[in-house]
Order: structure tokens, then C-alpha cells, then sequence
């Protein structure tokens, strides 16, 4: 039987389409790479949500974000703050909110400064005689409107009035919880929307993690931003008014294993389930409930991280101290990035970002193969896991990817003195029988 002739159209088409595809492929590849966000936010937020949009939704928005002194809540409040929101500022470092406070105040006055010139170019496309007649309006009725000083600049007394500070710890008492309740609803006569961002992470190996660290850590990243959410719906009356809208500052420590923060996961794990459940609940009357799940940011997370720092060392076998920050944000998104895209998950039509993934690779990389390929995930992470540990044990910074290999050949160095050890036991045990 004659072997049939390879068809020289057929190859001629491959060899032609070839070089199409492997370009295909690059592109695809590198758009991958450069996801910072789960897809629909990402381009979202690329073509959509502009400043000008961001602005319409925000301005003059009642906004309480608790855990507004540093990293992800204070780039949340000035991201905010220059869109035109009235803010209350919580967290427990009264020094930091004073901080963030100040920048607040400018970006406001940023923001009122582009108003105002907004306003003057339609007054001007009216004409004159409108913008009179309007001006006659406003003064018969005795309504002030302006925020402008006698010489044409925002008056500080209005970039200030727009964001007012609250000190407050979370984990209080319920007493102290509802009064501070109260002082924030009537900072600005409601509460629209709740961004519950204070919490603190864990560095720490599971085996090695006291029970009061475990226990304080639900208690800050769970029970926490559970009971100020119910505080606020009954006393701001959120289900009478059949409006409300919490974002929670959850992680992708939520949705996967990670190796050295068990109790912190675990944590996120919990916020995660109850606040899906509670936008199940609420979806009757009008509740809304996005939650937001960054991977490694560009914050304090290592310096602020519950540690028992004097026996967790001793244990590990002399680790460099875990309040040591990390220096090398190789893998890590910036606050301000994290909060613009926050942000933008915000005034995104409700129900398109009830749950946004925010992370740079490979994180969001390792966050899709969980939630989709879990065995191939658990097979990754068995061997992650040993490789972060000896890094964290070794003093070395967590993200970065030099330190990895010089974890992975440290393992591999006690790997072979282990068997060495062993296989000159056995031998000994040989020659004494």
C-alpha cells in the first residue's frame, strides 16, 4: 500500500501561521504578567474607572474606614479624599492619624479647587446672565453654596470640615464600640459607606505560634470588623433606609494556603465566609458588601505582625527577629496602587466586584491555580511551604526570589548531611553487631 505525500498546502499553511501564533502566545503571556488585578477589575480600571468617574460616585459620600493610620487605609482615605468624600478617620495611632489627616486635607482641597473650576466653565458656557440669575436664586432663598473665601480660594475651614478623625480600637468593649459608633455618624450626619480595614498579620510557623497569638488574631482580623459592621447597620438605621455599603479589606490569604501566616489565613478565611453570607442575607433590602483580597503590599506587614519575639526566636533556631521590615518589594504592589484599584472595585456597578483579587505575580498567579487547580496547588505549596520557613528561619527577606534559592539550597545542604548522618549510623550499628 502507497504512503500517501505529505500535502505541500497543508504545510506551507502551518509554517505560515506559525510565527502568528507564537506572537498570539507572547502577547498573551505578557498581559498575564502584568495583571495586577483579577481581569474584570484590571480593565476596569484601566478604561473605565477615570478620576472623573471615580469623583461622580464619591463626592460627598459618607466614608468611615477603620484602620486608616497606615499602609492600604491610609492610601484608601486620600485616594478617597481627593474624589471628593467626607471621611472619618479610625485606627489607634492617633499620631499616624494626624498624619494622614494633613495629606487628607489636601488632597480635598485639591479636589474642591477642581470643582470650583468645573463650575466656572459651565458658568461661562451658560453665559453671564444665567450664572446671574442663578446667583439672584440662591441668595433669595438664603442657601450658601459657595466654599470660597472673599479672594476666590477654598477656605480651610471646608477642606477640613471634610475629614474628621476618630481614635478608636477595634477589639474594645462593646460600650466603647457603639459610642464610637455614634461619634461617627454624627461626624457627618450618616454613614454611606464602611471600609473595614484594621487588622494585623501573623509571620510565624504554625507549630510555633502561642494560643494567645492564634486567639488574638481572630479577634482582630474576624470578630472585630464583624461586630462594628452590626453596630452600624442598627444604629444608622441602614436596613430602614434599605441602603448600605461595607467594604471589607480582606487577602489572598483568604482563598489559599500560606505557609507562615496559618492563624492570620485562617482568620481571613472566616471574614471571608461571613461576610459573603451576610451579603446573601442582606441582598433584600439593598445591602452591599464588596470584599477586597490583596496579596504582599508594600506596607508594614512584617513589622506589625503579632510575634512573641524572645521564644518564637529561641525555637527557630535563632531567626532573625520578626519585627525586621522587609526590604525588597520585588513582588509587591504599592499602597496607593492597591487603593486605586480598591477604589475602583468601589463605584463599579454593584455586583461586578463583589470579590476582587488585587496582587502582583505570582501571587495572583497562585490565587487562580487554588481556587481552579487545587492539586496542582497543593503539590506547589507542599514544596513552597519548607523553602519559606528556611527563609524566615535564615532572616532572609520573604519576597524576594534570591532569598528562595538560597533557602532551597540550604534545605538541600541539610538534606545530604541528614542522609550522611544517617547512612554513618547505620554503618556504625553494622560493625558493633
Amino acid at each position: 500500500m502507497a504512503t500517501p505525500s505529505p500535502n505541500p498546502r497543508s504545510f506551507f499553511h502551518i509554517t505560515k501561521t506559525l510565527p502568528a501564533t507564537a506572537v498570539a502566545a507572547a502577547l498573551t503571556l505578557t498581559a498575564i504578567l502584568k495583571l495586577d488585578a483579577n481581569p474584570s477589575l484590571y480593565l476596569y480600571d484601566m478604561f473605565l474607572s477615570t478620576s472623573r468617574r471615580k469623583s461622580l460616585a464619591l463626592a460627598d459620600k459618607r466614608v468611615w474606614i477603620a484602620g486608616a493610620s497606615s499602609g492600604i487605609g491610609a492610601a484608601l482615605a486620600e485616594e478617597m479624599a481627593g474624589c471628593g468624600a467626607r471621611l472619618v478617620l479610625s485606627a489607634r495611632s492617633e499620631g499616624g492619624l494626624a498624619s494622614v489627616r494633613g495629606r487628607c486635607i489636601e488632597r480635598r482641597r485639591g479636589y474642591l479647587e477642581r470643582r470650583r473650576e468645573e463650575q466656572q466653565r459651565r458658568g461661562r458656557a451658560f453665559g453671564s446672565i444665567g450664572a446671574r440669575a442663578a446667583s439672584k436664586a440662591s441668595i433669595s432663598s438664603g442657601a450658601t453654596v459657595s466654599n470660597e473665601r472673599s479672594d476666590g480660594s477654598i477656605s480651610l475651614e471646608e477642606c477640613e470640615s471634610g475629614v474628621f478623625v476618630l481614635p478608636l480600637d477595634v477589639t474594645a468593649q462593646d460600650s466603647t464600640l457603639t459610642s464610637a459608633v455614634d461619634s461617627a455618624i454624627s461626624a457627618h450626619s450618616g454613614i454611606d459607606i464602611l471600609v473595614l480595614n484594621a487588622g494585623r498579620g501573623q509571620l510565624l510557623p504554625s507549630h510555633a505560634t502561642p494560643s494567645s497569638i492564634d486567639r488574638e488574631l481572630m479577634e482582630i482580623n474576624y470578630h472585630s470588623p464583624i461586630r462594628l459592621a452590626q453596630f452600624v447597620m442598627s444604629r444608622d438605621g441602614w436596613t430602614e433606609r434599605r441602603s448600605g455599603h461595607i467594604v471589607v479589606t480582606s487577602s489572598v490569604a483568604g482563598k489559599m494556603a500560606v505557609p507562615l501566616c496559618a492563624s492570620y489565613a485562617a482568620a481571613k478565611h472566616a471574614v471571608m465566609g461571613y461576610f459573603n453570607t451576610l451579603r446573601a442575607e442582606c441582598a433584600g433590602w439593598g445591602l452591599r458588601v464588596d470584599l477586597a483580597c490583596p496579596g504582599p503590599v508594600d506596607t508594614d506587614f512584617g513589622g506589625s505582625s503579632l510575634t512573641d519575639s524572645v521564644s518564637i526566636t529561641k525555637e527557630c533556631n535563632g531567626a532573625a527577629r520578626l519585627e525586621k521590615e522587609e526590604t525588597s518589594p520585588a513582588s509587591k504592589m504599592s499602597a496607593p496602587r492597591c487603593a486605586s484599584l480598591i477604589v475602583s472595585s468601589i463605584v463599579a456597578p454593584r455586583g461586578l466586584m463583589t470579590e476582587t483579587w488585587i496582587s502582583r505575580q505570582p501571587a495572583l498567579g497562585f490565587t487562580y491555580l487554588s481556587q481552579n487547580l487545587q492539586s496542582l496547588s497543593t503539590w506547589l505549596l507542599n514544596r513552597i511551604g519548607p523553602v519559606r520557613i528556611k527563609a524566615w528561619e535564615m532572616g532572609l527577606p520573604l519576597y524576594d526570589a534570591s532569598s528562595w534559592a538560597a533557602a532551597a539550597r540550604e534545605l538541600k545542604k541539610e538534606e545530604k548531611e541528614r542522609i550522611r548522618m544517617t547512612t554513618a549510623n547505620e554503618k556504625g550499628v553494622k560493625k558493633d553487631d
